[in-house]
């Protein structure tokens, strides 16, 4: 059996931040949902960013479409030309918090906060990666 990620969500309180964040400085491509927005990040895969009317310091979120408890940790994005994003995203003036380096996966790697400070993970596999030698280990 082959499990792909369709799609992730993400509570966020302006998704128009979040899609300028995501689309604009990122790259992706964004479609515009009722409850917010959906970013693609290649075929069949997505990233949902749904409006969340959570209150500041409440643990559960409240979305459109339901009520979760909070516990997210982080979204990591497998890119190609990592110097290149790490590039784009200094020249909107994005602050990192991490420069490129190479994790211990012997990926390299760079992170960022999205506007609702969401830790975001930028990575480049390499050829012999965890990731990458696994089975269905494709590229980006």
């Amino acid at each position: 059996m082959t499990v792909k990620l369709e799609s992730a969500s993400l509570a966020v309180r302006d998704p128009a931040a979040s899609a300028r964040f995501y689309g604009e400085i990122l790259g992706l491509e964004i479609r515009e949902e009722a409850d917010g927005v959906r970013l693609i990040l290649g075929p069949g895969q997505s990233l949902r960013l749904i409006r969340c009317m959570a209150e500041p310091g409440e643990t559960l979120l409240r979305t459109a479409v339901g009520v979760y408890p909070k516990g997210f940790h982080h979204v990591c994005l497998a890119v190609e030309e990592i110097e290149a994003l790490r590039d784009r995203v200094c020249g909107f003036g994005w602050p990192l918090e991490r420069d490129v380096l190479q994790g211990t996966d012997g990926n390299l790697q760079f992170w960022v906060r999205d506007p609702d400070g969401y830790p975001v993970e930028l990575m480049q596999m390499s050829d012999e990666s965890l990731q990458r030698t696994s089975k269905g280990g494709e590229r980006p």
